[in-house]
């Protein structure tokens, strides 16, 4: 009967103990208090949880948050919402969000087209699209273009209503509404045409 007790008694000690270490995995690793969610996809549109990770089909509601990557086939598209921010990403495209949190919404277009719509002016401070030849950051609200690769290193940034300022290759620019800006290369000067 003393034995019995005495495995009673670890069970139950070992029971309280991997409760507690779950419990503070769980504090560990709380959930982002901001997630964007697929709200179009059509066509072949994959979603994965980061560079070289297996992709899935991405779904419609299909929540989207740090180090997910979107991919479209050539025939497809997709929109993310973050909030009242969309981005609207073309077919044969790339788009990776390195981050997003409750302070920063930072995408990366590894090549493609994406179509970016930012309403509020609270989102203003904490967005940023890089591209392989720059970054990308909105100075009001309004939509924008960003198209990458579909001519040899370029990026090619074209503002439709509001203000954006381009960085690339040490140079910075401000592009207004019914502009473009190319930038050519990878990690050199300036800006093209």
């Amino acid at each position: 009967m003393n034995n019995r007790f005495a495995k009673t008694a670890v069970m139950l000690a070992l029971a309280a103990l991997s409760t507690v270490a779950l419990a503070q995995s769980t504090l560990d690793t709380e959930p982002p208090g901001r997630v964007g969610r697929v709200s179009l996809a059509q066509g072949k549109v994959s979603i994965s949880t980061g560079v070289g990770d297996t992709a899935t089909e991405a779904l419609v509601n299909w929540p989207v948050t740090t180090r997910n990557l979107v991919t479209t086939a050539a025939n497809g598209r997709t929109e993310l919402c973050i909030g009242s921010t969309a981005i609207r990403v073309d077919g044969d495209s790339s788009l990776e969000v390195t981050e997003l949190d409750d302070d920063s919404v930072r995408l990366r277009l590894h090549y493609g087209s994406a179509s970016i719509r930012i309403l509020s002016e609270d989102v203003l401070p904490e967005f940023e699209l890089v591209t392989p030849q720059g970054r990308v950051r909105m100075l009001q609200p309004g939509r924008l273009r960003v198209d990458v690769g579909r001519v040899r290193d370029t990026s090619v940034v074209s503002v439709f209503d509001g203000e954006a300022q381009v960085d690339g290759g040490g140079d910075s620019l401000t592009v207004r509404a019914g502009r473009s800006e190319l930038l050519r290369g990878v990690g050199k000067r300036g800006f093209g045409g």
